[in-house]
């Protein structure tokens, strides 16, 4: 108990450094809708659609910019917008550690926070003046509830569900985790409580919205989201992937051999060997049903959407990291399998067989080594395309 404790700490303290570092690093970038959003934070309202629907962060950021007495500066709302999503950052770290420590344990719920905290998404628009972090944590927060499910009073329920419908008006794809949940305890009991709680949220600030003339303005916009394939954003689907939750470096490897070799696209085993981290991390993932259910619901508006873009591939994060998470400690124990296979036929290769029990006995240090070098790669990338934070140029 003594070590797990101290590893817990551990843990928490590494993460704590690594997540307050690239914060620092990447604070208070603004984007082109970032002007949007500081619109609709002094004045209320914005002629863009997708905007609308997003308001709960802008609204609270403008009550906190007027409570502190900095209204007459717009440098001091984008910091406090910034601020905010830092605290969600947070939060979606601690979601994060959960996920992958209810799915297997300690070890994998550090791999997934650090795979989380380093991603390219989250360094590059996690405290930017924008609202997608918020929607990072509310979807991480459904899959967690529902990993952790248990017997339980119904008022934790009806808190769960007024929760996650109060994450739906700070990003509307947290709509998605509470339908998931919804359905999910239909079959598992409390459903009638998550849904009482969550209409304790939904239909005050839904009546609200309609008579202020947001939802009308607003919900035009989700079609929008659906527009013909051949318009798709972004790069082709396993490029996205691979920069998206690349591992090993292989988003860079592949940009790399894409110079280097003839032909269009990314070089075929590149994507192969993310393809086959991914499989086994779905062959070893516990809660199967749950995990990929999920992940095939968070996939769904930006596939279907064509919407290739880290930006919104990321909303697949939480079922996503931890499979490969998983995929690359198990890909760790494949080398050393095929040669004790092998050996069984004959081929005895006895000093490649040392360095791979060795990396099988050591898979944990090998995969926090990997997704060390990947956070390193992805914090020079992002600094080195879109700069260091506006407040240390």
């Amino acid at each position: 108990m003594h070590e797990l404790i101290a590893s817990w700490r551990l843990h928490g303290f590494m993460l704590l450094i690594i997540t307050l570092t690239e914060m620092v690093l990447n604070f208070g970038r603004i984007y082109l809708d970032s002007t949007v959003y500081i619109q609709l934070a002094t004045t209320g309202t914005s002629p863009f659609r997708g905007v609308m629907i997003r308001f709960m962060l802008p609204f609270v950021a403008s009550a906190v910019w007027k409570l502190t007495g900095y209204s007459s500066s717009l440098p001091a709302l984008s910091i406090i917008i910034s601020l905010i999503n830092c605290l969600f950052w947070a939060g979606a770290v601690v979601v994060s550690y959960g996920i992958g420590s209810l799915l297997r344990d300690r070890t994998t719920g550090f791999f997934t926070a650090l795979f989380f905290t380093t991603s390219v998404p989250v360094l590059a628009y996690g405290s930017a003046v924008l609202t997608d972090m918020s929607g990072y944590f509310f979807v991480g927060l459904a899959l967690l509830i529902l990993l952790a499910d248990r017997e339980g009073s119904p008022l934790r329920a009806a808190t769960e569900g007024a929760v996650l419908a109060l994450g739906g008006f700070f990003h509307p794809t947290a709509f998605l985790g509470l339908s998931f949940t919804l359905v999910r305890r239909l079959f598992k009991g409390r459903a009638l409580e998550t849904l009482a709680g969550s209409a304790l949220i939904l239909v005050p600030v839904g009546l609200i919205a309609f008579v202020g003339g947001w939802l009308r303005r607003g919900l035009p916009f989700v079609s929008a989201l659906f527009p013909p394939y051949h318009l798709a954003q972004g790069p082709r689907f396993d490029q996205a992937l691979l920069y998206t939750f690349g591992i090993l470096g292989l988003g860079y490897l592949g940009v790399g051999l894409e110079r280097r070799l003839p032909g269009p696209g990314i070089p075929v085993l590149t994507f192969a060997l993310f393809t086959l981290v991914a499989i086994l991390g779905i062959h070893a993932v516990p809660k199967k049903r749950i995990v990929l259910a999920y992940l095939l619901l968070m996939a769904l508006p930006t596939i279907v959407g064509a919407r290739l873009i880290e930006r919104y591939l990321f909303y697949m994060w939480p079922s996503m990291i931890p499979v490969l998470v998983l995929g690359l400690r198990r890909l760790m124990e494949v080398p050393n399998q095929v040669l004790s296979v092998a050996a069984l036929h004959g081929f005895q290769l006895r000093p490649l067989k040392m360095i791979t029990e060795r990396i099988a006995n050591h898979k944990d240090l090998c995969v926090g080594f990997c997704l060390s070098v990947v956070a390193v790669l992805n914090t020079f990338s992002v600094l080195g395309f879109l700069g260091l934070s506006p407040f240390l140029r």
